[in-house]
């Protein structure tokens, strides 16, 4: 199984267990793979998430009207709810 991006740098690092590590990400999981389903050319894996880290980014996770938002964006828009 091969995991894609279009930036080859995308993962910082692979852990001796296979698990990858996305760069400056501000939460990371540690999972367990469930279920595989084929999908065409593709393969859905299904995740069981086990533990949970807070990522090396100063910046917050926020999530808002089905986008990632940063701090400077929610401040900018009138129709947010946290203004």
């Amino acid at each position: 199984m091969e995991l894609v991006s279009w930036d080859s740098n995308y993962f910082c690092e692979v852990a001796d267990s296979g698990a990858v590590f996305v760069k400056n990400a501000a939460l990371q999981f540690g999972c367990v793979q469930r279920q595989a389903v084929r999908a065409g050319d593709h393969e859905l894996v299904i995740l069981e998430i086990c533990q949970a880290y807070d990522g090396p980014s100063d910046s917050p996770l926020i999530f808002q009207s089905g986008r990632f938002l940063t701090l400077a964006e929610i401040s900018s828009d009138e129709s947010s709810c946290f203004r």
